[in-house]
């Protein structure tokens, strides 16, 4: 990298590399709260990069541990990488998947290779519009709770006003979803899997050694995960079968995928028990014992994936909705208009939202992008190469890790402007390709073939909750609020956000 002109800090130690500079300078950062409610996150989320990047250029190789990484800033070298032409190329690091193993697993997320392509192709079906329409309704029941719960609070407040801790309620909110959406059938039951598995997610990324009783608390929580989902699989597949044997073949208006279910789970189900089927064996000796060890392959993968979608579609969501809060929060300009949209588009479609109107909310689409630009969920992408490949006029050697510091893009001034600080919903009034000098610029779902499956799950939800709790409430920040943004994986408020809750009155 240094005969292409790139170089970096020097390690401190052979094993730490440069991770004991990098803790110092993020600890140094985080030392205190931000003074006013800036956007200016970037110096305090992420100083090593600033200071680096300042000193040896906005490309540059440090130490993670024992891993070389490679912190790569050019966009036209980013979307290369990030195509399909290095799709088998790049990848998972072995020391990103053992940080999310217990919770996570071998799921979409972390695959690699020829895994990666067969779970992609799997799950993806899942996701297609005609698919999403059918859980609209459990994303509305489940808001509708929380407008219960609200209007309950408020009933019972002496005065015509609440405090709330907005992320907490939005932390569950996507939680119920979650467990409604992939669950539906079995709901109560997902709900305890969700309940557990934030536990098993909080412990994993907390421990601080590998024994002890840290571990045998992580092992015991994923036995107790890992039971749970086997029971619904199991009972999901097991009722499937005896609906199906109760119809003759020549009975074709049900197809298969309905007898699974249309949640996540029986739509991954019936689309990982029709790939078995296909790939079964034409002999008759040894079918029995090789359908056997399949189905229990499948449940497996199955299992990782729902790890994977509870993970990530729970993450992404209440953050996206908790950052969206506080910025409306404080914009009321903006938060007025997100209301007058929503108040039009509901009565249009009576009152409730209609998956038809989604595409329409321009306003709250415009507000959810800029969310999305200054308080990503996910701060950073990182690859390893498994092979030497060359991107551009670039050569990266095998082994090395590529790190894309997707925060730090989206808030460059060079880029997207002098107000890139700044919550300004107006800049996405033309779509992304407009908002700033290179789309590439805007990758809060990464970008390629590897981007998030579930990224318009995601804004379906944030629409529809929003336009909900828009339409009843109003949002102010409490004087309690501390602007503290930390990452602990994904970007999260470090003191929640404390919002003043109203009844909106026309």
């Amino acid at each position: 990298m240094r005969r292409q002109g790139i170089s970096g800090p020097s390690p401190t130690s052979f094993f730490g590399g440069n991770l004991q500079e990098r803790n110092n300078l993020r600890k140094e950062a985080m030392l205190h709260d931000m003074q006013s409610l800036s956007h200016d996150i970037v110096p305090r989320l992420m100083p090593d990069y600033v200071q680096w990047s300042q000193t040896y250029g906005k490309s540059f190789v440090f130490w993670w541990g024992i891993e070389p990484r490679l912190a790569i800033y050019d966009l036209e070298h980013i979307k290369e990488l990030l195509s399909s032409k290095h799709m088998y190329s790049l990848g998972r690091s072995r020391l990103q998947q053992e940080g999310v193993m217990h919770f996570i697993g071998k799921g979409l997320l972390m695959a690699n290779g020829d895994a990666w392509t067969h779970q992609r192709r799997v799950v993806a079906p899942a996701f297609h519009v005609e698919k999403l329409k059918h859980q609209l309704e459990h994303i509305v029941e489940c808001t509708l709770e929380v407008v219960k719960l609200w209007n309950k609070m408020l009933c019972e407040s002496k005065e015509e006003r609440v405090e709330i801790e907005i992320s907490e309620h939005m932390s569950q909110l996507a939680g119920d979803i979650i467990a409604k959406t992939e669950f539906s059938s079995s709901h109560q039951k997902g709900k305890l899997i969700f309940l557990k598995l934030s536990a098993l997610q909080k412990l994993s990324i907390h421990s601080s050694s590998r024994f002890g009783s840290n571990l045998q608390r992580i092992r015991k929580l994923k036995e107790e995960v890992e039971s749970l989902f086997m029971e619904i699989i199991e009972g999901r597949r097991a009722a499937a079968l005896q609906a199906m044997a109760g119809h003759t073949d020549d009975e074709d208006g049900q197809q298969k995928n309905d007898y699974y279910g249309q949640d996540l789970l029986g739509l991954m189900l019936a689309e990982m028990e029709a790939a078995k089927l296909e790939a079964a064996p034409p002999l008759r000796g040894q079918r029995r014992q090789r359908q056997q060890l399949g189905r229990m392959y499948t449940s497996r993968q199955l299992m990782d994936e729902c790890k994977t979608f509870f993970f990530t579609g729970h993450e992404t969501t209440w953050l996206l909705l908790t950052w969206t809060f506080m910025l409306l929060a404080s914009s009321p300009t903006w938060q007025h208009r997100a209301r007058q949209e929503a108040l039009l588009f509901l009565h249009q479609h009576g009152d409730m939202p209609d998956f038809d109107m989604l595409s329409r909310l321009k306003v709250l689409g415009m507000i959810l992008l800029e969310s999305l630009r200054l308080y990503t969920p996910a701060t950073l992408l990182a690859r390893e190469a498994f092979s030497s490949i060359k991107v551009g006029d670039l050569e990266i050697p095998k082994g090395l890790s590529v790190w894309v510091p997707v925060l730090a893009i989206h808030h460059d001034k060079t880029i997207w402007g002098e107000d890139a600080d700044e919550f300004k919903p107006e800049r996405f009034s033309e779509g992304v390709v407009k908002a700033c000098k290179n789309p590439m610029a805007f990758m809060p779902f990464s970008f390629g073939p590897r981007n998030c499956v579930g990224q318009n799950f995601a804004m379906m939800e944030a629409k529809i909750v929003l336009c909900m709790l828009l339409s009843q409430f109003t949002f102010h920040l409490s004087p309690s609020y501390r602007h503290a943004p930390i990452c602990i994986l994904t970007l999260q408020p470090k003191h929640g956000v404390p919002i003043i809750l109203r009844h909106f009155r026309p």
